[in-house]
């Protein structure tokens, strides 16, 4: 009977995704650029028209065969990627805007979509290499310790601590940060990067902070660390943190029982998000330079608020264009110089004062130019693989990392509460991963999110060896 329910679930899942698949390719089909659009428009538009139908054709198939779950990697990913490289430049194709700085993109686009799409073939080989786990039977999560609700409270007093330390060396006043910036000040200075590594502290503290609302019963307690960690990822202003802190409840509820949250809830959750999102661009400036953080603007809460995250989140496919086009035949491959970073970055800058700057900032600028590492322009990482090693890295890299992410179904697969909840973290943490092509930054953020488990086990053996 079982079976049965299933199968009919996943005749269903099917017959929707190849309707939206077939309606989005025909709406595609139907508006193909005519007046007004050169040659390599047309050329470009062709190319990502059939990027689309290649990679919606393999997610289609892999919702028939391999029993898709909406909150598995591959799900969210594949989401990320067809939004920054199909769809974004395909709106941008439409204004005359695919460049950036004054830089015309559209002549590199076509030999990017096509090795963005032999990317993707390979993520999905790499994914899908062992047979998808059939769906398990619901089971009922042992609570693994007794309740620790003073050691994570103490975890993440001391993350939050290191957090707002950081947030000084910034030059941000407490009175500003605790008014959300309706008042105080923040000081710009030259020397505001010794504490940075403290930042990475970010992930560690959004980890104790679902470990408390899952395992603690304080209901006190939960509301006063949501509120202090809420005004800290505000002050912060990092849109991928705050993802992190709306989706790893959502997350762990509905993988703790194997369930989909319906359309209604999805729809109320992205709304609530974006205007979030939208909030913290419009500020974006005002909170670097120390100013007064606004509302919702002069305007309110029109659509062009609401998709103003989408310009620097899913723009960044002009990177990856601007990459191909200048290298190797302007600047050579960097041969993993961005990756060897990470044994640079752990080293703090208050003991490394001349520490060199990420190469992924000279990456950017022999990409788009000295405007765009200025602004801080993002890159996916395909852009980062293909930097470093060309094609050859596309192909290897986007397999590995493909092969990398299933396994982490294995936490929620056969799941343990410690299982859900850093599962739960590192869902979200996949857009930083996909849409932030940073690897020794990523690498850190990731390793850091994994410290409250760390302690947790050190505690619980001392624990035991007393007794």
């Amino acid at each position: 009977m079982s079976d049965n329910i299933q199968n009919k679930k996943n005749a269903v899942s099917f017959t929707i995704a190849l309707s939206v698949y077939l309606l989005i390719g025909g709406l595609l089909i139907l508006n193909f650029p005519q007046e007004g659009y050169n040659d390599n428009e047309r050329q470009l538009f062709i190319t990502l028209l059939v990027s689309y139908f290649i990679i919606m054709g393999f997610v289609v198939a892999a919702i028939l065969n391999r029993n898709i779950y909406i909150f598995e990697p591959f799900s969210f990913i594949t989401l990320l990627y067809v939004g920054i490289f199909i769809l974004r430049p395909i709106q941008d194709l439409y204004t005359h805007s695919v460049s950036y700085a004054g830089r015309n993109l559209v002549d590199s686009g076509v030999k990017s979509t096509i090795l963005f799409t032999v990317g993707y073939i390979f993520f999905y080989i790499g994914y899908f290499m062992k047979k998808n786990y059939t769906e398990p039977e619901k089971k009922l999560l042992k609570k693994e310790y007794p309740d620790m609700t003073g050691l994570l409270v103490t975890m993440w007093a001391f993350f939050f601590i290191c957090c707002i330390i950081c947030q000084f060396s910034q030059g941000f006043s407490l009175r500003y940060i605790f008014s959300l910036g309706s008042s105080g000040e923040r000081e710009i200075n030259s020397n505001n990067s010794l504490l940075l590594f403290l930042s990475n502290f970010a992930t560690s503290l959004l980890v104790v902070w679902i470990m408390i609302i899952v395992k603690s019963k304080n209901d006190a307690v939960k509301i006063v660390i949501t509120a202090l960690t809420v005004v800290y990822l505000i002050m912060r202003n990092s849109r991928w943190l705050m993802l992190i802190l709306i989706l790893a409840p959502i997350t762990y509820f509905y993988t703790k029982r194997n369930k989909s949250p319906k359309i209604a809830y999805l729809l109320s959750a992205g709304f609530v998000a974006l205007v979030l999102f939208a909030w913290m661009q419009l500020n974006r400036y005002n909170i670097a330079m120390g100013r007064t953080v606004q509302g919702l603007g002069e305007e309110g809460l029109t659509f062009q608020f609401l998709m103003s995250p989408f310009d620097s989140d899913l723009t960044t496919y002009t990177t990856f264009y601007g990459m191909v086009g200048n290298f190797p035949d302007i600047h050579p491959y960097m041969l993993g110089r961005t990756f060897l970073y990470m044994f640079v970055l752990f080293v703090p800058r208050f003991l490394w004062p001349s520490k060199p700057d990420n190469p992924v900032r000279d990456m950017v600028e022999n990409s788009l130019g000295s405007v765009a590492r200025i602004n801080g322009r993002a890159v996916a990482n395909i852009g980062e693989f293909y930097a470093n090693f060309g094609i050859i890295g596309i192909i290897i890299l986007m397999f590995v990392f493909g092969y990398i992410v299933s396994r982490l179904k294995h936490l929620y697969k056969d799941p343990s509460e410690n299982r859900l909840i850093i599962y739960s973290v590192l869902y979200p943490l996949m857009f930083q991963w996909v849409a932030r092509g940073n690897f020794s930054s990523n690498f850190y953020y990731t390793l850091f999110a994994f410290i409250p488990f760390i302690v947790q086990y050190i505690f619980i053996n001392s624990v035991r060896r007393k007794r």
